[in-house]
């Protein structure tokens, strides 16, 4: 079962409207504006890391392969969010580093929990379990269409002593 807040960061569209796939920087700019559309509704990102990831998925992944994933489309068409696609490996840690390298990923997602009132001491815990290198290893997993429990198992145990503490 994906984690509601994974859920949340793949379930950005991409949409590139008329994007050629020689035109990295046409690509780069539809892939932020659609970042920045879904930002509101999904997660909240500034322009600047939306230009960022947008950037580590067109230079790492290439338009061609975002394209063949369904992530980037040329025209009108609809494109598949991150959440309908299954990556290769190296490809779902490329979109995994663009995250983790432009946002900070532990602040989005623990901003996104309901730890509010909880002791600074749980709080801290919570955000230890959820480390850069944590989130990273799941959002790879969930880019590849595997679990994300597989990819940090022992996570959700940890999360759980955390709140029992």
């Amino acid at each position: 079962m994906r984690m509601r807040t994974l859920g949340m960061l793949a379930a950005l569209a991409l949409v590139a409207g008329g994007c050629a796939a020689s035109d990295d920087d046409q690509a780069k700019e539809a892939l932020a504006a659609s970042i920045m559309e879904e930002s509101d509704s999904t997660f909240k990102v500034s322009q600047s890391e939306a230009d960022c990831i947008a950037a580590g998925f067109v230079d790492d992944i290439g338009v061609d392969r975002l394209k063949d994933y369904g992530i980037l489309t040329e025209g009108e068409g609809n494109s598949k969010t991150l959440d309908d696609v299954t990556m290769e490996e190296g490809d779902a840690e490329a979109a995994a580093d663009a995250f983790v390298d432009c946002v900070d990923v532990q602040e989005l997602l623990t901003d996104e929990l309901p730890l509010g009132g909880m002791d600074a001491e749980v709080v801290d815990c919570v955000k230890g379990a959820l480390s850069e290198d944590v989130i990273h290893d799941i959002l790879a997993a969930t880019f590849r269409g595997d679990s994300p429990d597989n990819a940090s198992p022992g996570v959700a145990d940890e999360l759980a002593a955390c709140i029992q503490s």
